[in-house]
């Protein structure tokens, strides 16, 4: 670990070295380490909050992947049911709870005889995108639900990483990209990904 290995380290030279060399992997952590100082302050007397802002981002990543996830599911599903053919369309609207009647004319006719009495029913002016219509509302209505849940728990873990790497400025660790505006940016960014990456 960037830990141990700084630990390890004796001479001034030598930390001043590891120091430069490791500039992209504190970028990763989200912290900026100029001069032995700044690494002290990281790697010895803030450890454990340093610790916790890795953790912290670790889980808003997690958060990200999921909800990218979802909106890729989303689109997915909304493009793959504009692909399907009338009889999959109604397939899939049966499997819904959607009645044909919600998209056709009943034309039911009644009858009785010496065999008994009964109804015949038709349907006439099936309208196959009306019921494509009613399955990607439904679809996106239960996409749409997963999406709010996952949204609350992303912006919630981008949040406490926030301000886990506020706790660290407070500790005079120099931090990169965890602002408020950047937390708000980031959701949206995750939004356009997972469409640009179905349609693009």
């Amino acid at each position: 670990s960037l830990q141990t290995q700084w630990k390890n380290l004796r001479t001034e030279s030598e930390k001043l070295e590891w120091i430069q060399n490791n500039t992209k992997e504190f970028d990763k952590l989200g912290v900026s380490i100029s001069d032995i100082n700044d690494a002290q302050n990281v790697f010895v007397t803030n450890s454990q909050k340093v610790i916790d802002a890795i953790m912290k981002q670790g889980q808003a990543a997690a958060a990200a992947s999921l909800y990218t996830d979802i909106y890729k599911e989303k689109y997915k599903n909304e493009m793959e049911i504009s692909k399907m053919s009338n009889s999959e369309l109604a397939d899939k609207g049966s499997s819904l709870g959607i009645k044909k009647s919600d998209y056709a004319d009943v034309n039911t006719t009644y009858y009785s005889g010496n065999w008994g009495a009964g109804s015949n029913t038709t349907y006439s002016n099936v309208d196959y995108n009306k019921l494509k219509e009613m399955i990607i509302a439904r679809e996106n209505a239960r996409f749409d639900n997963m999406i709010k849940t996952v949204e609350a728990q992303y912006t919630s873990a981008l949040k406490e990483q926030s301000a886990a790497f506020e706790s660290l400025k407070a500790s005079g660790i120099k931090t990169t990209g965890n602002s408020d505006a950047a937390v708000k940016e980031s959701v949206e960014n995750v939004k356009a990904a997972a469409k640009d990456s179905l349609t693009g």
